[in-house]
C-alpha cells in the first residue's frame, strides 16, 4: 500500500480528533445548551464522540497496516482512551472550562463501547438461528458505524457458511473493469475478499493477496502444490489447501506462514469454519477439523472416497458429500455422524443450506433438495442429457440455480424441485453463480469454460451482462460491497465495479 494510500485511510480519525480537540478549545460552544432537557447529557455525547473516534482509528489500523482484528479493536480503544486524557488536560487551559475525571470516564465507556461492539459484531453468526430477534436503535448505531470497516464481505467460499452464495446489499446495475492482474498461472480457485484484500490462489503453487482498489500485489505465499482450494480469511488469518495435500495457515498481513497441516491426498476442499477449528476435506477420504489456533487434530471423519466438495455448517452440524454419493451429516462437537442420506452418484460439487434444506447435484446430472428434520430426499430434478455437475448451487427465497457441463445454467423452483428457466452458454458451467441485489431486481452472475462471464435477471434468465475474458471461467466469483472479483484459466484475475451512469 502507498504513502498515500495508508494517509488517507488516516484521515477520518485525524480529523475527528482535531474536531474534539476545537470543540474542547471553545469556552462557549454555539447550541451547548440546547439539549440541557436530556440527563447527563454531557455524558452521553463524551460517549459517542469516543465511541466513532476508537472505530475510526480501527478502520485506519485495519487498512492501512493490515492490523489483526481483536489487536486494531483493542489498540483503537486504547488510543482513544488516552486521546481523552490529553482532551481534558486541555481543558485545563481553556477560561470557563475544567478537566473532569467523569467526562473522562465517559469517553473511556465509548472507546471500549467500540471494542466491546465490533468484538460482537465479528463473531461467526449461527447459519440458522431458529429465533429473529428485533433490532433495536442500538444496534443499527453500531452496524453504521463498524460492520463496514471490520466485517469481510466475501471471507470464504460461496461467502458465508452456509455456502448458499448470496451477496448482502444492493449492487450496480452496470459494470465496467476496475483493474486486471496477471497471475501468470491458471486460475481455478474462488477469491476470499476482506477489508480491502483479496485473496486468491493459483496452479503456480502461489496464494496472492492484492489490494481490492488497485489490484497490486501485496504479497504472496508459496505453497507446495497447485492452489485450487478457496481461501478462508478469518480473526486476521487466512487458511486454505494445496493439491500437494498441505492444509495452512498464514497472517494476513505479511503472508507469514503460523502451522501447516498434512494429509495424505490431495485438498481441493475449500476451507469452512465452526467453534474454534477449520473444516475441509481431502481426496484421502478424510473430513477434518483442526484447532485454527495451533493445527492440531480435534477429530477426523473418514469416508471410503475422495472428499472433492466443500463442507457447509448447519447450526451444530458440519455437511458434506464424497464421491461414494453419501450425505453425511457430523455433530461438530464430537466428530460423530448423526445421520446420512444416499444418492445416486459421485458428488463433488459443494452442497448449499436454506431453512433446513440442502440442496446440491452429482456428476450424474441429478439435483437434490435434502429436507434435513425428515433425513431424506424431498425432491430431485434430472434431464435426460444427464450433464455432468460440478457448479455448487446459489439458495435465496423461492429460487435455486445451478451450472452444468452440458452449457446450462439452471432455475428451479424452491419447494419443489420444478424447472422455471435455464440459459445456454457456449461451453461447460463449472463455476458457481452468485446473487446480487439491486434496484432492477435480483441478478445472477457466473462463469463459463467459454471464456465469458454473463449476468441473468433472476426472475426470468434474461442475460443483462457478458464479458469474454479470453479463457475458461471455471472458478466462481466473489462480491464485495459494489465490486465482483475472479479468475480464469488464463492467469488473469479481473476485478469490476460499478460504471457511472450516463
Amino acid at each position: 500500500m502507498t504513502a498515500l494510500r495508508k494517509s488517507a485511510s488516516w484521515l477520518p480519525a485525524a480529523a475527528f480528533a482535531l474536531g474534539i480537540f476545537y470543540m474542547s478549545s471553545q469556552s462557549n460552544l454555539l447550541g451547548a445548551g440546547w439539549f440541557d432537557f436530556i440527563p447527563n447529557i454531557d455524558k452521553l455525547a463524551h460517549t459517542i464522540e469516543y465511541f466513532i473516534l476508537a472505530s475510526l482509528i480501527c478502520f485506519a489500523l485495519r487498512n492501512a497496516h493490515q492490523m489483526e482484528l481483536k489487536r486494531a479493536l483493542i489498540t483503537g480503544a486504547i488510543l482513544a482512551a488516552l486521546y481523552g486524557i490529553t482532551d481534558e488536560y486541555h481543558q485545563s487551559f481553556i477560561p470557563q472550562r475544567s478537566m473532569d475525571i467523569f467526562d473522562w470516564l465517559a469517553d473511556l465507556t465509548g472507546a471500549f463501547g467500540a471494542l466491546l461492539a465490533g468484538l460482537a459484531l465479528a463473531r461467526p453468526a449461527k447459519t440458522a438461528p431458529k429465533k429473529k430477534s428485533k433490532t433495536n436503535l442500538y444496534g443499527l448505531v453500531l452496524v453504521f458505524l463498524l460492520n463496514g470497516f471490520l466485517n469481510a464481505a466475501w471471507p470464504q467460499f460461496r461467502g458465508n457458511s452456509a455456502q448458499n452464495g448470496v451477496a448482502a446489499g444492493k449492487f450496480p446495475e452496470k459494470l465496467k473493469i476496475l483493474w486486471t492482474y496477471e497471475a501468470k498461472a491458471e486460475i481455478n480457485s474462488t477469491p476470499a475478499v476482506s477489508g480491502n484484500f483479496v485473496y486468491i490462489g493459483t496452479g503456480g503453487k502461489k496464494l496472492l493477496c492484492l489490494d481490492l482498489l488497485t489490484g497490486k500485489k501485496i504479497w504472496e505465499f508459496v505453497a507446495r502444490g497447485a492452489i485450487s482450494s478457496s481461501a478462508l480469511v478469518l480473526d486476521g488469518n487466512v487458511y486454505f489447501g494445496d493439491e500437494a495435500g498441505v492444509f495452512y495457515a498464514l497472517e494476513t498481513a505479511g503472508g507469514k506462514e503460523l502451522w501447516r497441516f498434512k494429509a495424505e491426498q490431495k485438498i481441493i476442499s475449500s476451507p469452512n469454519y465452526a467453534s474454534n477449528g477449520v473444516l475441509f476435506g481431502s481426496y484421502d477420504g478424510n473430513l477434518y477439523f483442526l484447532k485454527r489456533k495451533t493445527g492440531e487434530i480435534i477429530w477426523s471423519f473418514e469416508t471410503n472416497s475422495p472428499v472433492h466438495g466443500s463442507p457447509l455448517v448447519l447450526e451444530d452440524k458440519a455437511v458434506f458429500a464424497g464421491c461414494d454419493g453419501e450425505l453425511r451429516f457430523i455433530e461438530i462437537s464430537s466428530g460423530k455422524e448423526l445421520f446420512s442420506v444416499m444418492l445416486e452418484g459421485n458428488i463433488v460439487s459443494s452442497p448449499s443450506a436454506s431453512e433446513g434444506k440442502v440442496f446440491l447435484s452429482d456428476l450424474k446430472g441429478t439435483f437434490f433438495c435434502v429436507e434435513t428434520a425428515e433425513k431424506k430426499i424431498l425432491w430431485q430434478y434430472a434431464e435426460e442429457s444427464n450433464e455432468q455437475c460440478y457448479s455448487s448451487p446459489v439458495v435465496n427465497k423461492d429460487k435455486v440455480i445451478f451450472g452444468s457441463r452440458g452449457n446450462f445454467l439452471r432455475c428451479l423452483n424452491k419447494k419443489n424441485g420444478k424447472p422455471l428457466w435455464s440459459f445456454t452458454a457456449k461451453d461447460g458451467i463449472d463455476s458457481s453463480p452468485v446473487i446480487t441485489g439491486g434496484e432492477e431486481g435480483e441478478r445472477v452472475y457466473f462463469g463459463s469454460s467459454d471464456g465469458k462471464v454473463y449476468g441473468l435477471k433472476v426472475s426470468d434468465g434474461k442475460k443483462i451482462f457478458e464479458y469474454d475474458t479470453g479463457s475458461a471461467v471455471t472458478g466462481s466469483l466473489a462480491v464485495s460491497a459494489d465490486k465482483i472479483v475472479f479468475g480464469n484459466n488464463g492467469g488473469m484475475i479481473f476485478c469490476f465495479t460499478g460504471a457511472a451512469e450516463k
